[in-house]
């Protein structure tokens, strides 16, 4: 065993990783040098045998939590007889192991001398574990480029065979996912043995540049860190590089040229800034735009050269803005200069793709739903085989066998659908077409009526029935499962101009109030004076209706931060099957109070991670909210009158309040009152009756009123309701039930 190298190794991930386990580590790396060692024992002859630490290496740059780095030392023990995985589980945990699966099914078929058939397999194989654990595709780039280093010692015609798969099939997923540091390696590898005599060429022309090129680039970097610090940017680097072998080679066949010299942007220089955030955390680049001018104010920039990147980033989230200037120059080159500008987080992601992402996670992956969260590459995902030669028809037959959480439906015409598992009827009607979605008013599922949020099946056939005048609801976006259908709604909220979006907001803010009893909005919008716990001025309340009627904020949650949870439901509870406590019960349920996760309800919810503010210390019986840290899964508690939410931003304050400050515990139901204003027609009492029950919900009873009104029912009902989630859904419900005009709550 190393111990220098296994010193520096624990030294480099201490920096971004503080808590590391360092005894985990060196047991795995100690038991990786064993396997190492058997496996050269059992197979001398072999020069391509992996060695773990060398892929670790190549993955510490890409700062991976521990359980990657351990499984990346594990990578050949399932294979070397010397442990079992029940061995494997009991030592190093059900993460680690679940990883080593993924890695397993990767590993399972051979790429020398492959067929088609062995090539769709791994990609049915890739795409399967990608969409279960991105960081097990990034650990098998890493285990590629240290077997491409071991090319050389293999027989030509196995290096080709091996060059040509990871190129045709590794490359653009390394692509795809953003990892260009991987990306650039992988395919200037390739390059070198499946075009020999090209890359030949090319790296002979390079090398006779020989230092100059360096001091070329190094004197370019020098000047523009001057430039850039006598122009006030402060915290400025510069770096610079000689583009890939394969990048100069595409250049020049593109252009038709024989001669590297012919070619403008052989160097690329990088200008990255330190990040600056706003207040609400998300990135401000008008800096980089300043920095962009204030170039071109100096050097001459080529017009058709110019791409920008921040406002409009790649599919796999690359962000950056790229300019060629002429002049910069040292006297021995005269070629044109491609600048990178970009913030330090720009940086770190261009360099490692998804895998910048490993910072949110914990040592033992705990934290991997933020990892999830950031899925931008699976939009790109269904369009990968575009990227990859190969038998297309192939590619299609095997489709269905993809995904385990994919779904195949029909359209009336028998055309083929792909959706995710639990997309809705409203999910395929975008899926069709956008302007279907927008105008639908009702879904028929094998020819039977159904409502927006019925749950498709493999095998379906879905019509969708729309009307010329119809549009998109707010509530559809609670209802609708993909991306792409929840940015068509909220795209169509937001091209509506702005005093349409106002009113619309204040529509559907009267509804929710005028659902929950409460006075309507008054002119002056009074209140909405104090929500998120500021003073909010007149401009700043229609604001809030704006975002409403955009679609960018819902009125329910609105509701939510403006009212407490039980005045939204009723002033008198009423408990279901609840036996009375005595002294004891009553005392573990202040020792239980303790526990915040379980003792603050936020915004309804409860169990959410959370914590109490220092600046106004709250406690128990305190009129308290939440707000809501920018990672969304833990919540501060403040005291409602605290002076510092007033600098906070509005829109992650929630409300909030102790368990037991509302009445709502386990067995308890809220009864509450609703009056429902419906057109007059036989069976409406038995839709409505039936509609209720679907939800779970018990009517305590139910009966006609006098409306006053010809052709108008009223029908008043007394519900038991858990909590107001499944209040909401059961209005949302009865809403539905043809020919409802409003339903409205009661005292």
């Amino acid at each position: 065993m190393n111990y220098k190298w296994f010193d520096n190794l624990v030294d480099a991930v201490r920096i971004y990783l503080p808590q590391v386990d360092e005894d985990r580590l060196k047991e795995a790396y100690k038991f990786s040098e064993k396997v190492y060692k058997k496996l050269k024992d059992d197979h001398p002859e072999s020069d391509f045998i992996l060695r773990p630490k060398n892929v670790v290496d190549a993955l510490i740059p890409f700062k991976p939590d521990e359980d990657t780095v351990v499984s990346a030392f594990l990578y050949d023990a399932i294979d070397s007889g010397v442990i079992d995985k029940a061995d494997l589980d009991e030592r190093y945990g059900e993460e680690v192991m679940s990883f080593l699966d993924g890695l397993q099914i990767l590993k399972s078929i051979r790429v020398v001398n492959y067929k088609s058939a062995d090539k769709v397999d791994l990609l049915r194989k890739l795409f399967l574990v990608m969409a279960k654990d991105i960081r097990v595709l990034v650990v098998l780039l890493a285990v590629r480029v240290v077997q491409m280093r071991l090319l050389e010692k293999l027989p030509e015609d196995c290096s080709v065979a091996f060059a040509g798969e990871v190129f045709e099939i590794f490359v653009p997923i390394a692509a795809r996912l953003g990892v260009y540091r991987y990306k650039t390696v992988l395919e200037d590898y390739c390059f070198r043995y499946l075009q020999a005599e090209d890359y030949k060429n090319i790296s002979a022309q390079l090398d006779k540049m020989g230092r100059k090129k360096q001091g070329y680039i190094d004197s370019v970097c020098r000047e523009l860190k001057e430039f850039y610090e006598s122009h006030g940017f402060s915290g400025v680097k510069v770096t610079g590089r000689l583009k890939g072998v394969y990048s100069i080679y595409n250049k020049m066949k593109k252009k038709g040229l024989t001669d590297v010299d012919g070619v403008y942007d052989l160097f690329a220089v990088r200008v990255i800034l330190p990040s600056v955030h706003e207040f609400n955390m998300e990135e401000d680049v008008s800096k980089l735009y300043e920095a962009l001018g204030t170039l071109h104010s100096r050097w001459k920039p080529i017009a058709s050269r110019f791409k920008d990147f921040v406002a409009v980033p790649k599919p796999n989230g690359y962000r950056s803005l790229h300019t060629t200037v002429l002049g910069l120059s040292n006297g021995d080159f005269m070629h044109p200069v491609e600048v990178q500008l970009r913030s330090d987080a720009m940086h770190e992601e261009a360099e490692y793709g998804v895998a910048s992402h490993w910072l949110y996670k914990d040592t033992r992956g705990k934290g991997f739903a933020m990892l999830k969260a950031h899925v931008d590459w699976l939009k790109s995902l269904a369009a990968l085989h575009a990227d990859i030669k190969g038998d297309e028809k192939a590619l299609d037959s095997i489709k269905l066998d993809i995904f385990g959480d994919r779904i195949y439906v029909l359209t009336p015409r028998g055309d083929v659908k792909e959706l995710p598992t639990g997309a809705t009827t409203l999910d395929f009607a975008y899926a069709v077409h956008t302007d279907i979605g927008h105008r639908c008013i009702l879904a028929k599922v094998n020819g039977k009526p159904v409502s927006f949020d019925t749950e498709l099946e493999n095998g379906d056939t879905i019509e969708i029935v729309t009307r010329k005048d119809g549009v998109p609801k707010l509530e559809w976006l609670s209802i609708v499962k993909t991306s792409q259908a929840k940015v068509k709604i909220k795209n169509w909220f937001a091209a509506q101009d702005r005093q349409k979006n106002v009113k619309r907001g204040r529509d559907q803010l009267n509804t929710q109030l005028a659902r929950f009893g409460k006075p309507l909005l008054a002119p002056s919008l009074n209140i909405l004076k104090g929500f998120g716990g500021g003073k909010l001025n007149s401009t700043e309340r229609e604001k809030i209706l704006e975002e409403i009627g955009k679609g960018t904020q819902s009125a329910s949650n609105v509701i939510r931060k403006l009212f407490e949870y039980y005045d939204l439901l009723e002033d008198k509870k009423y408990e279901i099957m609840r036996e009375k406590k005595d002294k004891k019960v009553e005392a573990r349920a202040k020792a239980k109070a303790k526990d915040l996760d379980d003792s603050v309800i936020l915004g309804g919810v409860t169990g959410m991670k959370s914590n109490f503010a220092k600046c106004c210390n709250p406690s128990s019986g305190d009129d308290i909210v939440g707000y809501v840290s920018s990672l969304k899964d833990s919540a501060t508690v403040h005291k409602r009158e605290c002076p510092i939410l007033a600098g906070l931003n509005p829109e992650r304050v929630v409300s909030a309040h102790f368990k037991g400050a509302d009445g709502r515990k386990r067995g308890q139901l809220y009864r509450v009152r609703v009056r429902i204003e419906a057109d007059e027609r036989i069976g409406l009492l038995g839709d409505v009756g039936s509609t209720v029950a679907a939800n779970g919900v018990n009517i305590v009873s139910y009966g006609p009123l006098d409306s006053g009104k010809a052709g108008i029912a009223w029908v008043l009902l007394e519900l038991d309701v858990g909590d107001l989630e499944q209040f909401e859904k059961a209005l949302n419900s009865i809403e539905r039930v043809s020919g409802v005009r409003s339903v409205i709550k009661v005292t």
